[in-house]
This record gives structure tokens, C-alpha cells and sequence, in this order.
């Protein structure tokens, strides 16, 4: 196996060299290590595995073409500058050892590649010597020459030590054979790696000269292989450091010997043909973590190769065509995009690193990933590696739809994923300017003291003059013009400025300083999508509505009439979906009565409309409003006090709400609604009303503000009226 690595603790290439040995033979494995230097800052590891597969190598390297152009479309990067360690086995090994020793660019190796399989896989031998031993079908000496052609091209000498000694190149051996590695040369590591049984006859290389043959014959999937050499390298430090690994394969062959093979190998052979995806089956298993946490990628064309032979150098264009309807396909399509993100992407190491906060933002341990949509956002605002000027512009990305539909979650989410990179991450209140600008002049505490005028790090806004003179200072602060990796969430942008009626309305773009930086903006308005780029976020399908639902209510969701039947009431709204989910959890009731109250407050609630003078509402809301009104009831049987603090919570019209909300009821309690007197002068029957609220999903805890709880501001609001009854409505989302 060949890997190029980088160490994160040094800024020098490194070629490392490891001899494996075959007990039960007379040959060896040459495997070797080589290191390129890598000048991203931070600690996160990246791995990149190449499968073996003679002439198919070609399908690998377009695959990884393709990843490098969907991370970077403007100017594709080398993969030794975005991986830490890059491992092959067989030809992938001679890839590895182009792409990490001599720092070609893809499209480089390839050029090199199609040549030389060109040259090589058309010269046959005889099988068979007068000895008897089976002889290698393809000219070894014709691979020798077309290395060192590829090497002067290159501008290296033809004899070259894979040993790097030169500055700032260092080598240092990962085996006890010192001699070996000081004296391989480039050529005989890429014919070693490339001595596959009946190919390419074995090679004698080193002082003693020692016979190595090609180790893919049980490992030409070198997945394995890397990772341990990547714990080698890293140790315990892996698991928890490693941001992705990513495997490619040469496509999955056909159950056939190759062509006039020797009878005594055909067993070996044709377990080689299936080894593949074996190897990568048994990793994805060992480490299904990995995959659950998006850091595991798996490319493999797995259709159209089959009968194409590991020495069919003509059929290249086959190669490609399979290769090219693999990557375009729609859901290799999505991995690969998901891939690229997270290649492109990297962690901030500047000067203006802000403590990462969600001030105000609800937290839930129950959130379910939408990984299609989440892509997208991904795609569009994550900061790249490269440094181009496009790179920096302003990116603005608009995630519009239903109140209820899971907005909010999903910008918070793609803050918690994303904070590394990211400079600073400020979250603002978009339900009114007011609002808006508190929370943005709140953001002046968090910026390094020494990047802000003392009067905004250490002021009060008393006024509306020192508010603006605060916001003026943050607004200036972002518009650095090296200041560019930020990023600000527009959350509930719900009032459009541009209908005269919304007094508290805005323009976000008044808000957005220079040209620079990345906003997400969360809104009902649909209009605002013309400020950027722009996602409607849907109602989610069964498979998630399920997947949502399961999550709340913590058991399986069988799906026969009566769960089909419910999801479809619920109609793949994620808000409605938690607070049936939970409703039923807490209190035990199935799935069939849970959809006969439904049906029912549903009428009531349209029978309540009719009667009132409120506008209408639509569906959606209704949804939402039906299973809240269920659940309150609930509530209210069980807790008057959890229900009457949900009235206060309305009556105030504030979003979250803190024990010191109540201590005015504990010296007027005769003022008060039933268990609230009691909540203010205890904390714990405050907390036992929350814990009442929250495992129903009527409240959330706030990020980073302990006690503090907040409300989705799309459920029904609670009015309080003068004889204690109350109405309900809908508070815009």
C-alpha cells in the first residue's frame, strides 16, 4: 500500500516507508508512506483511500476529479493540499504515490496514468518460463521506462530516492529495514505497488535484494491498510480528530478469471474480485459512526465495468461513460456534494474568534437531521479553502415555508455543525426591528475587546442613541475588510417591510454591512428569497414525518391503517408531528385515539373560527393548533399552574421566560392565576410546571442561557381575559 500524509505537527513533507511480510511466502508487500506539506492551519484529519484495479484506476481518478471540481469549481485544488494522509494499494498506490510524492494535480495523474497503461497493458509476454514458473503477462520493463518518464517530465531524476533528501522534504522509516527505504527509488516503489500476481513479474529491490510482489491479492481495498496507519500516526486522537476518510473504488467486477490465468490462481483471483466492496462493507460496519456523523464516503461505480478486465486499456472510454452516469447520478450526486462541503471547508484560525453562543435559541435533544436540505445550506454559506476574491463575496441564503415547518431548528443545527469554521456566528431576532436591534447590539460583548470602541464593549444602551452608536460599532466591526468569515442567522424575518401596515417591519439588507460575510435568513415571506440564494423548506415525506415522530414519542411508530392515518393528519409538519409524538408518549394513548381527538378538537377549533371575529387560519396553522389545543388539555388536567404559566407566557408576548419573570406574583398572589403565586416563591414548582411543558413539546430550553426556556412562536398564544377564561390565535411565525 502507498500513502501520501501530512503531520500536523510539523509544516515538512515526510515519506515514511513500512515492509509487511508474508509469513507463509517467499515474497513481500511493499507498502510506503508519503508525506506532503499541508498548510491549512488546524488539527483535523483527512484520509483518502484508492483501491487497486489496473486500467480502471482511471475510473478512480475521475470520481476524484469530480470531488475536487464540486469543492472548489473556480480552481480545483491538488489533493495532497486537502488531504492529511492519501493511501492506495496496487495501481491506487501508484496514483497515491503521483498525487502525494510528486504533488501532480488530478487531471495531471490522469494524463500520466492513460499513458502509461496505454504503453504497458498492450505488451504481452509469454506465460510460462522454461523454469515453469509463471511469468507476468505485461512488459515490467516497459512500467520501469514509463515511470521514469513520467519522473523527468516531472522535472525529478529517473532515479530519484522515494526517500526524500532534500530540504524541506525529510524521510524517516515506519519499519525496522532502514536500509530498504534509503535506498528505493521512486521507479521501484511504484513497480513493487504495481507487482500484482501474473501482471507484472515480482521485483528484487534494497542492498540485499529482497523479491516483492504486489500485496492487493487480500487487500486491494487499502481502507484497512490507511486507518491503521493513521492511528500509527495520530493514536488515540483519531476517532476524535478525524473530520472525513474518504474511499474510492475502481468499480465493482464481474465473478471471472482473467483471461488464460494459470489454474492454481483462479481461486485467489477470484476472491480478489469481490474484495472490494467486502473490505468496504466490513469498515462501514466496524465504523458505522462514521457514516452516522457524515465523516465516511464510499464512491464506486456500480454498474458498467464489469466486464472490462484490469489490463483493457482500450476500453477507457467505457471506463469513462460508466464513471461519468455513476457521478451523475441523482443520489451520488447528493453524497458527492455533501463530500465536497465538507472538503472545501475549514476552521478558522484568525483574529476574530468570538465565543460561540445561541443566545435565545431553543435546544432540542430530539431534532431529527434533514441531510438533503441541510446540503444545500452547506453548499451555498460554509467559507472555502480557497482564497479567491470570489470566494469572499457576500453570500446571503433565504430558507423560507411553513410556520412549524422546521426553520429554525435547522439554521440552529447548521450552527452548531459549522462553528469551527466560521469566525463568529451572531443570532438575531427577526420577529420585529425592535428586536433585531437588541440582539445585534448584544453581539458588541462578544468581539475581542481590543476590535471595538470601549464605550460598545462596556456600555449600557440607556437610549436609543447609545443603541445606535452600539450597532453602528458591531456593523462597523463585520465590515473589516478582512473581517469576511462571519456569519449572522436572520431568525423569523416574518413581517415584510414593504406592506405599510407592519409597523416593526425591516429591511434585512440595512442590516448587512459592506459586501462581505454570510447570512441565513428564516422567514414566511417568500419574497425574500431575491436576496440570495434561496430554499422553500417542504413538509417532510413519510420516512421523515416517521423518523420525527419516533424520536418524540421514543418507540416505534407502526405503520398499519391507523399510523398511516395519523401521519397523514399531521400532513409532515415536524411541530405538529413532536407535540402528537409527545402527547401520546406521555400519556400512553395510541395511535387510534390519539387521530379521534385529533378529528375532534379540529372541529372545535373550526367551529371556533366561524363564531369569532379573528381572521381565519390557514391549514397549517390549524394542524399545529389542533395538536396544541390537545396537549394543553392535557396539561391543564394535570398541572392548572403549567397551564395558567402558559397563559402568562402569552400574555406578555415574550418568547422565553425565566423564574424572575414570576416575582411580582409572590407580594400581589390575589392578582394572580392559580399555581403561579406558588411558582414565585418556589423555584421548584417553577421547574416541575417547565418539566410538565417541555415533555409535552410546548417548551424549550434556551442555548447558553441557563433557566431560561423559550416557546415556538408558531403555536396558539393564550389571551388572558378578565374572568379568566381565555382565546386562542395564532402568533405569526
Amino acid at each position: 500500500m502507498i500513502a501520501a500524509q501530512r503531520l500536523p505537527n510539523t509544516l515538512l513533507s515526510r515519506l515514511l516507508a513500512t515492509l509487511f511480510h508474508f509469513p507463509d511466502t517467499t515474497s513481500s508487500l511493499l507498502s510506503s508512506l508519503a508525506c506532503k506539506q499541508f498548510t491549512m492551519p488546524g488539527d483535523q484529519i483527512r484520509l483518502l483511500a484508492l483501491d487497486g484495479g489496473g486500467v480502471r484506476g482511471l475510473s478512480s481518478l475521475m470520481i476524484l476529479r469530480r470531488l475536487m471540481e464540486t469543492a472548489d469549481p473556480e480552481s480545483p485544488p491538488k489533493p495532497c493540499e486537502y488531504f492529511d494522509m492519501i493511501g492506495g494499494t496496487s495501481t491506487g498506490g501508484l496514483i497515491a504515490i503521483m498525487l502525494g510524492r510528486l504533488g501532480m494535480t488530478v487531471d495531471e495523474c490522469i494524463d500520466a496514468y492513460t499513458s502509461l497503461s496505454d504503453k504497458v497493458f498492450e505488451k504481452k509476454r509469454h506465460r510460462v518460463k522454461i523454469s515453469g514458473k509463471l511469468q507476468g503477462r505485461f512488459d515490467a520493463a516497459e512500467l520501469e521506462r514509463t515511470i521514469k518518464q513520467i519522473l523527468r517530465d516531472r522535472g525529478h531524476d529517473e532515479d530519484e530516492l522515494l526517500k526524500d533528501v532534500g530540504a524541506p522534504c525529510k524521510v524517516s522509516p515506519r519499519s525496522d529495514n532502514s536500509d530498504l527505504l534509503n535506498s528505493t527509488t521512486i521507479w521501484q516503489a511504484c513497480r513493487a505497488t504495481s507487482a500484482a500476481t501474473t501482471f507484472f513479474d515480482p521485483i528484487a529491490i534494497g542492498p540485499f535484494d529482497e523479491e516483492f510482489v504486489d500485496g492487493a491479492l487480500g487487500a486491494n481495498n487499502p481502507i484497512f491498510n490507511l486507518w491503521h496507519q493513521a492511528e500509527d500516526v495520530w493514536g488515540d486522537q483519531l476517532p476524535t480528530k478525524l473530520h472525513y476518510v474518504v474511499s474510492i473504488g475502481t468499480g465493482i467486477p464481474n465473478l471471472r478469471p482473467v483471461r488464460d490465468d494459470a489454474l492454481h490462481i483462479w481461486a485467489t483471483l477470484q476472491d480478489l474480485a469481490t474484495e472490494t466492496e467486502k473490505t468496504a462493507q466490513r469498515f462501514h460496519r466496524d465504523k458505522s459512526s462514521l457514516d452516522d456523523e457524515g465523516r465516511y464516503y464510499r464512491f464506486n461505480v456500480d454498474r458498467g465495468l464489469e466486464d472490462i478486465g484490469l489490463e483493457e486499456s482500450r476500453k477507457k472510454k467505457d471506463i469513462a461513460a460508466a464513471t461519468r452516469r455513476y457521478v451523475e447520478s441523482q443520489t451520488v450526486f447528493k453524497q458527492m456534494q455533501a463530500c465536497a462541503n465538507n472538503i472545501a471547508t475549514r476552521e478558522y484560525h484568525g483574529p476574530y474568534r468570538t465565543v460561540f453562543s445561541l443566545l435565545g435559541v431553543p435546544v432540542s435533544k430530539n431534532f431529527v437531521g434533514r441531510p438533503s436540505d441541510t446540503a444545500e445550506i452547506d453548499r451555498c454559506l460554509l467559507p472555502r479553502r480557497s482564497r479567491s476574491q470570489n470566494s469572499q463575496q457576500r453570500k446571503i441564503f433565504v430558507l423560507h415555508g411553513l410556520g412549524g415547518i422546521g426553520k429554525t431548528q435547522l439554521a440552529a443545527d447548521f450552527a452548531r455543525r459549522h462553528k469551527a469554521t466560521f469566525s463568529s456566528i451572531f443570532w438575531l431576532d427577526g420577529r420585529s426591528e425592535d428586536r433585531l436591534r437588541q440582539s445585534l447590539a448584544g453581539c458588541a460583548k462578544r468581539i475581542p475587546q481590543a476590535q471595538i470602541p470601549e464605550r460598545s464593549w462596556t456600555g449600557v444602551a440607556s437610549s436609543e442613541a447609545d443603541l445606535d452608536i452600539i450597532i453602528t460599532d458591531v456593523l462597523d466591526w463585520l465590515a473589516k475588510p478582512d473581517n469576511f468569515d462571519w456569519l449572522l442567522i436572520f431568525d423569523n424575518v416574518d413581517q415584510d417591510h414593504k406592506q405599510g401596515n407592519a409597523t416593526s417591519a425591516f429591511d434585512v439588507l440595512r442590516y448587512l454591512p459592506s459586501d462581505h460575510g454570510s447570512a441565513l435568513i428564516t422567514t414566511r415571506l417568500s419574497r425574500l428569497e431575491k436576496l440570495g440564494n434561496a430554499k422553500q423548506l417542504k413538509k417532510t415525506d413519510e420516512n421523515l414525518s416517521k423518523a420525527i415522530f419516533e424520536q418524540w414519542y421514543n418507540g416505534e411508530l407502526v405503520m398499519d391503517e391507523h399510523g398511516k392515518k395519523l401521519l397523514e393528519l399531521l400532513d409532515g409538519l415536524p411541530l405538529a408531528l413532536a407535540q402528537a409524538a409527545a402527547y401520546c408518549r406521555e400519556t400512553e394513548c395510541n395511535m387510534t385515539s390519539y387521530a379521534r381527538l385529533y378529528e375532534k378538537q379540529w372541529d372545535d377549533l373550526i367551529s371556533s373560527d366561524v363564531r369569532s371575529d379573528s381572521p381565519p387560519v390557514d391549514d397549517n396553522e390549524q394542524r399545529v393548533g389542533t395538536t396544541w389545543m390537545i396537549s394543553f388539555k392535557a396539561i391543564e388536567k394535570n398541572n392548572k399552574g403549567a397551564a395558567n404559566l402558559l397563559r402568562l407566557w402569552a400574555f406578555v408576548a415574550n418568547r422565553d421566560v425565566w423564574h424572575g419573570l414570576l416575582e411580582p406574583a409572590a407580594d400581589r398572589q390575589e392578582q394572580w392565576l392559580e399555581g403561579l403565586p406558588e411558582m414565585a416563591c418556589d423555584e421548584v414548582q417553577f421547574l416541575k410546571a417547565i418539566q410538565i411543558l417541555r415533555s409535552y413539546s410546548m417548551v424549550e430550553a434556551q442555548d447558553s442561557v441557563p433557566g431560561s426556556y423559550i416557546i415556538h412562536p408558531v403555536c396558539l398564544y393564550i389571551k388572558v381575559e378578565t374572568t379568566g377564561y381565555f382565546s386562542v390565535g395564532f402568533s405569526r411565525m
